[in-house]
């Protein structure tokens, strides 16, 4: 039996036979023609202790399951592809599968009863009339039917007024007086922040300027952030955000560092970037894993420990980190410790980032099978995932632009290319892995998601244009060509990241080459301003005259610059050479303030 992690509290749920994820469970449901309950759970969930405290520790349900199901347990982080596939709604997800692994029914938390209920219920029934209730069961999982739901349209872009039509639908859904979108439970909806902010940077609209200020300060100074120790938990329970749910995640409080850092570059309220650094702090001194320089996965929600203060803390234990360093999401956070680098001038965060992707690609890049989605124990796993693709090719178009290394360029090609051989369905847009031909039901099929297609399609737009090469471009206005129009606008608010990807493939790029020798103090402060100043459709290149002559005399001509030069050109536009950082802030502003 696999080693499982269960709730932290007492309780039996270890009597039950849980199995792993693996064939020979199949094999077994197979063989003696029982249905399979899978659970699945996160080492962070409350809810999932709860459940394991009660309904796995009740005696009836642990020996009905023993006699009459095969039990797999599954961690919802570390197999997202089975996750993506079998969640119904949130964690813990209890589902009920034919020996073949499709679904028949299920549900969230189960209290005792109702499971023991629910378990004999769907028992007694397949006794009964087992194939029957196989055929009935749901062949399709919902992402399955998103991707089908889908038309072509020869990879022309939706219209326009699908973009205002999302903004419709975020303005609709905001709330004015709490911040937010929608009613409570409420989440920090990190992509429609950064949409609101980018709109109001676009049009200097107010209301949008209130709409990420307001959220992202409610975020911040009500329940849904710890006071004492730093860092935001996952998500609040009520409208006002002022009860959360405890769990800290790596990904979450990456993903909010980057959203108030932007909220910063644009207005300069100096709260944000506060926000930021305490932040900062928190995962450096809960999460930070020094020996492999890499961030642990999460910290375990315990309600009573982050209701003490202080002084009451430092008498009783911190909650469980689970120390599993998670490729995504460790990317994700280097890619905002780089822009977090650029925005402050302080290079210890620059530096913090290149070492976790440096030691993310010696641990986890396979030539082969991509990257491997977590590494624990000295060992790595799950390879052939999208999300690790995505989150390490963006921090590497990043790295490349911050440093003018070229094998951060070379690495988001590597990484681009395997999706594009290995995950781009033949209508456009992307699997979310490898269908695992291997296994039954679902997960031998692929599946997609929308909102992943628009986070693939901008870091494609941004390689093809550090680039030159086109197909990284097609590819991406392929995948979001490919989503019908109303099921979109299903999404609501969350389909905004959709919208902010369909402004910038709409849109011609601002592409600043800059050519100067990389240890030219003149070119790393050219480089480190073009970034700094807030255009989200715009790269930087930096390209030594001495290593890289052939390009550089592509710009410049034979005769090379004595100084650093900036060359900036928007679409088919060129403008004047800048040889001061005026001058390039100036037409780098033209060229974005004319197209956009």
């Amino acid at each position: 039996m696999a080693e499982f992690r269960f709730s932290p509290r007492p309780n039996r749920a270890a009597e039950i036979n849980w199995h792993d994820w693996n064939n020979e469970a199949f094999d077994r449901a197979e063989k003696e023609n029982k249905l399979i309950l899978l659970a699945i759970s996160g080492v962070w969930c409350h809810w999932c202790h709860v459940m394991d405290e009660t309904s796995y520790s009740d005696p009836r349900i642990i020996a009905l399951i023993n006699r009459e199901f095969v039990a797999i347990r599954v961690d919802t982080d570390r197999r997202p592809d089975i996750n993506q596939r079998y969640n119904l709604g949130g964690w813990p997800t209890t589902a009920i599968l034919s020996p073949d692994g499709e679904l028949i029914t299920g549900g969230t938390y189960l209290p005792p009863d109702k499971l023991y209920h629910m378990l004999t219920r769907v028992n007694e029934t397949y006794a009964k009339s087992g194939y029957k209730l196989r055929q009935e069961g749901v062949p399709l999982t919902r992402r399955e039917q998103r991707f089908k739901a889908k038309k072509n349209q020869d990879g022309q872009l939706p219209p326009e007024d699908l973009i205002e039509k999302i903004e419709t639908q975020i303005i609709m859904q905001y709330d004015r007086k709490w911040g937010g979108f929608g009613p409570g439970p409420k989440f920090p909806m990190v992509e429609t922040l950064l949409y609101a902010i980018d709109a109001y940077q676009r049009t200097g609209d107010n209301l949008w300027e209130e709409m990420f200020t307001r959220t992202m300060d409610k975020m911040a100074t009500k329940g849904m952030y710890d006071h004492v120790e730093g860092g935001f938990f996952r998500y609040s329970t009520d409208r006002e955000w002022r009860v959360p749910h405890y769990e800290k995640m790596l990904e979450d409080n990456a993903q909010l560092m980057g959203a108030y850092l932007r909220a910063w570059q644009v207005t300069g309220a100096g709260w944000f970037l506060d926000v930021t650094y305490d932040v900062f702090n928190y995962l450096r001194n809960n999460l930070f894993l020094p020996e492999q320089h890499a961030w642990a996965g999460s910290h375990d929600a315990d309600e009573e420990y982050y209701l003490l203060d202080e002084k009451q803390r430092q008498r009783r234990p911190s909650p469980y980190i689970d120390r599993t360093i998670y490729t995504d999401w460790n990317a994700l956070l280097a890619e905002n410790l780089l822009l977090m680098g650029i925005l402050t001038g302080v290079e210890r965060f620059v530096d913090a980032s290149i070492r976790t992707l440096e030691g993310l690609w010696a641990r986890s890049w396979d030539p082969k099978q991509g990257l491997a989605h977590y590494f624990t124990e000295g060992k790595a796993y799950l390879y052939r995932q999208l999300a690790d693709a995505l989150a390490y090719g963006r921090a590497a178009n990043l790295a490349y632009q911050v440093t003018g290394d070229y094998h951060w360029l070379e690495r988001a090609r590597l990484l681009a290319d395997f999706c594009l051989f290995h995950l781009e369905a033949p209508e456009g847009g992307f699997y979310d892995s490898i269908p695992d031909e291997s296994f039954r039901g679902p997960l031998s099929r692929p599946g997609a998601d929308p909102l992943v297609d628009a986070r693939v399609a901008r870091w494609l737009l941004e390689l093809g244009f550090l680039t030159g090469i086109e197909r990284y471009g097609n590819s991406a206005r392929k995948a979001l060509s490919r989503w019908d129009e109303n099921y979109l606008l299903s999404y609501g608010a969350m389909a905004a990241g959709f919208a902010g990807a369909l402004l910038v493939a709409d849109k011609p790029w601002t592409v600043v080459t800059v050519v100067g020798e990389k240890h030219d103090q003149q070119a790393r402060n050219m480089v480190n301003e073009s970034l700094r100043q807030y255009l989200p459709h715009r790269v930087v290149r930096w390209i030594d005259p001495v290593a890289e002559r052939a390009l550089a005399s592509q710009l410049a001509g034979p005769e090379l610059p004595h100084q650093a030069t900036a060359y900036i050109c928007t679409g088919e536009t060129c403008l004047p050479p800048a040889h001061t950082i005026t001058e390039l802030l100036k037409y780098q502003s033209e060229g974005f303030l004319n197209h956009r």
